[in-house]
């Protein structure tokens, strides 16, 4: 799937469907719209490597996968929404440095060595660094009890 069929399928998504623009106002529509794109983006990568189970960005997911509580209950998007705003609050407790390694990886799943290559440190280090924190973040959920 193309950039611009994302887009297309993404404003079909906004605004056909019948579905309410947006379910809550936004206070900017650039990270609505983001994060719809992003979730079509999934889809679309699951789709197609469903067959390809050894993929950079599927590592990526699994490794913070255990971290993460399952999402299976009518109350999920209440959950979900805490969950953003407990992970926030983590990612302000981490350094600047190992809050870009995080990011990079969980978010843009950039794989070790290209995230080594950024930040100018060993893709050892990068791999270290990821474990330390998944244990942090982890820990730090434990401690707010944030559906674990």
């Amino acid at each position: 799937m193309t950039g611009r069929t994302q887009m297309s399928a993404s404003m079909m998504r906004t605004w056909g469907h019948g579905m309410p623009f947006p379910p809550a106002k936004p206070d900017s529509l650039l990270p609505y719209m983001a994060r719809i794109v992003r979730n079509i983006s999934l889809k679309c990568y699951w789709k197609k490597g469903a067959a390809k189970r050894n993929s950079p960005y599927t590592l990526a997911l699994q490794e913070v996968e255990e971290c993460l509580p399952d999402r299976k209950s009518a109350e999920e998007e209440v959950e979900a929404r805490e969950l953003a705003r407990v992970i926030a609050c983590f990612l302000d407790t981490l350094s600047a440095e190992n809050r870009v390694i995080f990011m990079r990886r969980y978010w843009f799943s950039d794989s070790c060595r290209d995230i080594a290559g950024l930040v100018g440190l060993s893709e050892k280090n990068i791999s270290v660094r990821l474990t330390r924190i998944r244990r942090k973040l982890k820990q730090y959920l434990a401690e707010r009890e944030a559906f674990l």
